[in-house]
């Protein structure tokens, strides 16, 4: 082959391959701020059985270990939910995804913030209206479990919200990138372009 034909066809695959994709995904950023939210609420949880425990094991008004007993139940679900979440890490961490998968997981665990935000608020409705409602054969419980959950759900509230928001930042900073190699106004070379 003589030196016009390598030319002809080093320039007719520079024009073709025009566009070669890729895109990358910080994983690692994504499963450590999903481990820091987990650990953040599976320490709140313990905390709160551990306090709540011997809180009510040393409470001499009732309403004040009906306070405590509400915090102990609330957080053992916390805390279950937290050492799953903590549990399943290691079996995302195995697994490959492409962007666009990556993408969509992150947005379903904003979504779950976000909802998770919108019960928050009802968590604590449901505190005010035990509070205010609450019969006066059961006013100690009424109240007790009323403080509780205004205290857990106020919680969950700041948790979920900022979670909700460092998800999502962390999402929108992930980057395509592409690769071109074509001709240009300088000549044949790569182009690399971050969207």
């Amino acid at each position: 082959m003589d030196q016009k034909s390598k030319l002809f066809l080093f320039f007719f695959f520079s024009l073709s391959i025009h566009v070669v994709q890729g895109q990358t995904y910080d994983f690692a950023a994504y499963h450590k701020l999903e481990s820091q939210t987990m650990w953040t609420l599976s320490s709140w949880a313990s905390a709160n059985i551990v306090l709540g425990t011997t809180a009510y094991a040393l409470s001499q008004k009732p309403q004040d270990r009906y306070f405590h007993e509400m915090n102990v139940f609330w957080n053992t679900v916390n805390l279950g939910l937290g050492i799953a979440a903590l549990a399943g890490q290691k079996k995302k961490r195995k697994e490959y995804l492409s962007f666009e998968e990556a993408i969509q997981r992150q947005k379903k665990v904003e979504n779950i913030f976000l909802i998770n935000t919108g019960l928050d608020v009802i968590y604590m409705g449901v505190g005010i209206t035990m509070k205010v409602w609450g019969q006066d054969a059961q006013k100690d419980r009424w109240q007790g479990y009323g403080d509780a959950l205004l205290l857990q759900g106020g919680f969950l509230f700041v948790f979920d919200g900022i979670s909700y928001f460092l998800h999502r930042y962390q999402r929108l900073s992930q980057k395509k990138q592409s690769l071109n190699l074509g001709l240009g106004q300088s000549g044949i070379g790569f182009i690399y372009h971050l969207h």
